[in-house]
């Protein structure tokens, strides 16, 4: 994953508009700039100068996967890329949690699928051609949008050796793929990584106002990281040394320390994190049946109550302030001692607080509501 940090400036050079690059990405309404360019990036990257079109945008389509089916971000209503890789999905009935190279694969082996033709089609019909703009903006200022195309392609021959106004690349002559200019190339593999970061921080920005309420948006522009329970099972495993069994709050079925799976209770490809007053002990059938669904609100009262069973019981093993519960410090924004001190309704109520609009929230998203176990 990529450091997402804003750099405020490109770095210059001497022969090379970067201002124009920058602006690439000034008053965007969908996504496509950012992920056509990250993915001509990762093409240098891997040695190539000569790069068809339909291999960026299927990369582009790779690169889109786990943000909208598997995190289920918004992208807005006129983001045609998001629309087109829940169209794959559909078409292709793809796993969800597809690795990006298999996703590659699988979609370039379609090509002859009508479906995923056209969706090929109209994505390379706009997206390589008006990401020159900024360079010729004067020159197509006018145009009509039919003409657009035509005229960019020509400008972008005509000075793809230009000492002032090289654009980054030029077409080959049926359109099937853009040849990088020797200037730019040199200058996208010296400043990869800046340039990498700089994209993403705009497309974070991008996303984050599409998304204004939901966490960590940040972790979910990539395939989700191996999440780490190693807290979690300690705590848990603490908990059954006290309390040998215990009902699971969804099915009833018992759980002990020989069989407990850990659940998030707010999915976690949506809250991205494994904090402990997220988290509880279930069966492992019953882990699988509720996936990335979200808990039905009946649920909500014996978890809280689990929640503090749990958070006594493990802080009475030790006599100081534990680093295995600073999670439930940064949810109550105080010190374990003062918690500790909490009424059962008020930890409860803090807990609730948290949790209903995250379920509210990730219902809004897609993500299935009110699961109950059968």
């Amino acid at each position: 994953m990529y450091e997402i940090e804003k750099s405020m400036e490109l770095p210059y050079s001497n022969n090379l508009q970067i201002g124009k690059l920058s602006s690439v990405f000034n008053y965007v309404t969908n996504t496509y700039k950012y992920y056509w360019f990250l993915s001509i990036l990762d093409y240098l990257q891997e040695g190539e100068h000569e790069i068809s079109l339909h291999d960026i945008i299927i990369r582009m389509i790779a690169k889109v996967w786990y943000p909208v089916n598997y995190f289920h971000l918004s992208f807005g209503k006129l983001d045609r890329l998001a629309a087109a890789v829940e169209t794959i999905r559909s078409e292709l009935n793809c796993d969800v949690d597809i690795e990006e190279d298999q996703l590659f694969s699988l979609v370039q082996n379609q090509m002859d699928h009508q479906g995923i033709r056209k969706i090929l089609k109209d994505l390379a019909r706009f997206v390589p051609f008006r990401y020159l703009t900024p360079w010729f903006a004067s020159e197509v200022r006018g145009i009509k949008d039919a003409d657009k195309n035509k005229t960019l392609k020509e400008l972008a021959g005509k000075y793809f050796y230009s000492e002032y106004n090289a654009p980054p690349y030029r077409f080959n002559q049926d359109e099937s793929a853009i040849i990088i200019q020797p200037q730019w190339k040199e200058y996208f593999i010296t400043h990869m990584k800046i340039l990498k970061d700089f994209t993403f921080w705009h497309l974070l920005n991008f996303l984050s106002k599409q998304n204004p309420n939901v966490p960590n948006i940040q972790t979910k522009l990539f395939p989700p990281q191996k999440r780490d329970f190693r807290y979690a099972k300690k705590f848990w495993n603490l908990y059954f040394d006290d309390r040998k069994q215990i009902n699971c709050i969804y099915s009833g079925l018992p759980v002990t320390s020989e069989n407990f799976n850990i659940d998030h209770f707010v999915p976690w490809s949506f809250v991205t994190h494994d904090q402990l007053w997220n988290l509880l002990p279930i069966p492992q059938q019953v882990n699988s049946a509720k996936s990335d669904n979200l808990p039905a609100r009946k649920y909500l009262e014996d978890f809280g109550d689990l929640q503090y069973d749990a958070f006594c019981r493990v802080l009475q093993k030790f006599s100081t302030t534990p680093q295995l519960l600073e999670d439930y410090s940064i949810l109550f924004n105080d010190s374990i001692r003062n918690i500790k001190q909490l009424p059962k309704d008020k930890f409860v109520e803090t807990l609730e607080e948290t949790i209903q609009p995250l379920l509210q929230i990730a219902g809004n998203m897609g993500f299935e509501n009110e699961w109950e176990y059968a």
